[in-house]
């Protein structure tokens, strides 16, 4: 695990690995008692983020907490924990986009 892995502390989980990373997020795969969920993770682990990107993604987390929809990820926890800002979402695994992008077309 990398020396940013271990300055994250989520309560109840136990971050494995990044599994993704964006321009203003960082994404780990992580367990709860056992089972596996995503973890997305405000970029500046907390202290450089600004009030408003704070905003910005506590939000982000709580709009989609409000759909249930099978298109959309399922978000479970949005919560700040020593200051860094997360998301606890499913974790679902296949092809990142960029690999089904560069396949060709995707079918309707």
């Amino acid at each position: 695990m990398s020396e940013a892995n271990r300055q994250i502390e989520i309560p109840g989980m136990h971050l494995q690995r990044e599994i993704g990373r964006g321009a203003h997020s960082v994404v780990y795969r992580a367990l709860h008692d056992g089972k596996p969920f995503a973890i997305k993770i405000a970029s500046g682990l907390g202290g450089e983020l600004s009030a408003d990107a704070r905003r910005r993604f506590r939000l982000e987390g709580a709009t989609l907490a409000c759909f249930d929809n099978p298109h959309l990820v399922k978000v479970f926890a949005v919560g700040d924990h020593g200051g860094v800002p997360y998301i606890v979402m499913e974790l679902l695994e296949g092809r990142k986009m960029s690999q089904l992008l560069d396949s060709g077309a995707i079918a309707e």
